[in-house]
């Protein structure tokens, strides 16, 4: 092989113009706008809507007598003691966060509904379970009538609280201080997590204010904040008949998307694998030539590591979850409790997560670029060491922080206790700023092929979806642990869903079809109409459909009747990628040219399964 043919071999197919004759229909263009303004116009106008409907919290929690129990103050720093402690990482709120331990508003909302029913039993001199049969269905009556009674003041931003809910909230702390004690029966917490009494009394208030928020009915609704949730009938709350309605919608839209988009694929002979529209002639690569490409192999090597790191974690974690106390002979709740283990599960598999879309737009925008530019290896070796300050400070960190080190600093240094995002605030702040230097790089190389009008669509879908993973992580900072926990759920899923499960989609897609244009297994035409046929089903469903994270969390019923619908249309691309995925087998790797199923064929097959999954 020539020196010439070394340097050029990346860029062959994606740079010849062979097949360029058929251009993308402008169709396409405007049907992936149309896809992306109806949604965010939508998902903007749901979150918006959040600050306004959010469960308020009161800045005075009084008695019928008007004595003070609490303040919105002790239900912040409730929250605050909440996230410090990684009990997100243990039980949950609101549905949210792990199941080695209980929901804890839930549990403190039915401890509630026995303190009413005890006492109004009381009044007749017997237990409840005394009681006959017509006087436990009136005291049942009454218990759910007063708890679901809405006793909140906006005017005045005061919550008053029944004689039974304020025993009830009196009882709390010790009721936690016990579950915290004892690791082999709070999911291998470190023991005596939490033994400082205004600690407990605090915790137990922001656990109060959950439950209550839980019950009490909105403001002229019949259910409450959290749209009935927990489920839980003695205190009331039962599915509403939105969700009933909803969830058989939303099967229908499943159905009729499924129908309606293989219809439309089959109405288009072009679309398909076997059009000779879309033949290519197959070639194998030679070698990586490029310095900075070669530079990228150590972070596959670290992609492997944190990979292994998270499933040896959550060997941990599972372990937690059998024998808190035991493993092997060792209490292992003694020196890594079990919000840790999963915390460390959790990140790994962001960081080698984000790792691997890292390595992957690096190599491919040297392919779109043609050309290696200066310094590109340098710097990506400065994104490297960066990345692996931030990965292994980050983890220490949190180990630090839950293990008490940092106090008062926890949020910003150790852990910020949200599920997913428990990364402390000043290693966020630096993960952003590595996203942004490894989108320069991106640009740096990828530039020069928007000169060329063989990839220039193909090099801007690359760009924006290469943008898309920067700026979709910023929302991660807009609260911190005080903000009222709906707010935070809203923007923590602008995160979790948008950023990996719809931008980091549309970026796995975009550089697959470049690697099967790249190895001239399919034309540019068709590797752009995946590009955009994926685009327009993910954000389709995928931008309204992030609000079924939020159905009980403090939104309203509109975000139900919307999200469960248009999120039922996230199965579509799935299944269409099925679809694909097989007929691309059957053509491309079981055809009768199988030059690159012999060299390739279980990275191929890798693809496809990572695709269609």
């Amino acid at each position: 092989m020539t020196a010439e043919n070394k340097r050029s071999w990346f860029g062959k197919n994606l740079n010849s113009s062979s097949n360029t004759a058929t251009p993308l229909s402008g169709w396409w263009i405007f049907g992936l706008c149309v896809a992306m303004i109806v949604g965010f116009t939508t998902l903007i106008t749901l979150t918006c809507r959040t600050y306004v409907d959010k469960p308020p919290i009161p800045e005075q929690v009084v008695d019928t007598s008007g004595n003070t129990v609490f303040t919105g103050s002790d239900i912040r720093q409730g929250q605050e003691i909440f996230l410090s402690k990684g009990l997100m990482s243990n039980g949950t709120v609101w549905g949210h966060g792990s199941y080695l331990g209980p929901d804890f508003p839930a549990l403190t909302l039915h401890r509630i509904g026995e303190q009413a029913r005890n006492d109004y039993a009381f009044q007749f001199n017997k237990t409840y379970d005394q009681l006959s049969t017509e006087r436990k269905g009136a005291v049942d009556a009454k218990v759910i009538e007063t708890i679901k009674a809405n006793r909140f003041n906006p005017s005045k931003s005061v919550l008053t609280l029944t004689h039974s809910q304020v025993r009830a909230y009196q009882a709390e702390p010790a009721h936690w201080a016990e579950y915290f004690s004892n690791p082999g029966k709070n999911g291998g917490l470190k023991p005596n997590t939490i033994t400082d009494p205004d600690e407990l009394k605090k915790l137990s208030a922001y656990f109060t204010w959950m439950a209550w928020a839980s019950a009490a009915n909105r403001p002229g609704k019949s259910y409450s904040y959290t749209n009935n949730f927990p489920y839980d009938p003695t205190v009331g709350n039962t599915p509403t008949t939105v969700a009933f309605v909803y969830s058989v919608a939303s099967i229908l839209f499943l159905l009729g998307g499924i129908g309606l988009t293989l219809f439309i694929i089959g109405r288009h002979p072009e679309w398909d694998w076997h059009s000779p529209q879309n033949g290519t002639t197959p070639w194998l690569p030679a070698q990586m030539t490029s310095p900075s490409q070669k530079a990228l192999v150590k972070f596959v090597v670290f992609v492997a590591f944190l990979f292994i790191m998270q499933c040896l974690v959550g060997g941990g974690v599972a372990h937690m979850r059998a024998d808190p106390t035991n493993f092997y002979g060792i209490n292992l709740a003694e020196y890594f409790s079990s919000s840790l283990l999963r915390t460390f599960h959790l990140q790994a598999m962001i960081f080698w997560l984000a790792t691997g879309f890292a390595t992957g737009g690096l190599f491919l925008s040297r392919v779109l670029g043609g050309k290696e530019m200066p310094r590109q290896a340098p710097l990506t070796n400065i994104l490297f060491a960066a990345l692996a300050i931030v990965v292994f400070g980050s983890v220490l960190s949190e180990w630090g922080g839950l293990s008490g080190l940092w106090d008062g600093m926890t949020f910003w240094l150790g852990s910020q206790g949200w599920e997913y995002l428990e990364i402390g605030r000043a290693w966020q702040w630096l993960l952003i700023v590595g996203l942004l230097f490894w989108f320069f790089l991106v640009v740096r190389n990828t530039v020069p092929a928007l000169k060329r009008p063989p990839v220039r669509k193909l090099s801007i879908m690359f760009l924006i979806a290469a943008f898309s993973i920067p700026v979709f992580y910023l929302p991660a900072v807009f609260f911190d642990n005080t903000t009222n926990y709906t707010i935070v759920d809203t923007w923590r899923f602008w995160i979790i869903h948008l950023w990996v499960e719809g931008f980091f989609e549309l970026f796995a897609t975009t550089m697959v079809a470049l690697t099967f244009i790249e190895l001239g297994l399919v034309s540019k035409q068709m590797g752009l109409r995946l590009i955009f046929l994926d685009a327009i089903l993910i954000f389709m469903g995928g931008i309204i459909g992030t609000g079924h994270h939020w159905y009980f969390s403090g939104m309203t019923q509109p975000n139900m009747m919307l999200s469960s619908c248009f999120s039922a249309l996230e199965v579509v691309p799935l299944v269409v990628l099925c679809v694909e995925a097989w007929s691309f087998r059957k053509t491309a790797l079981l055809g009768p040219d199988q030059t690159m199923a012999k060299k390739f064929y279980w990275p191929l097959m890798f693809m496809v399964m990572w695709s269609s999954t």
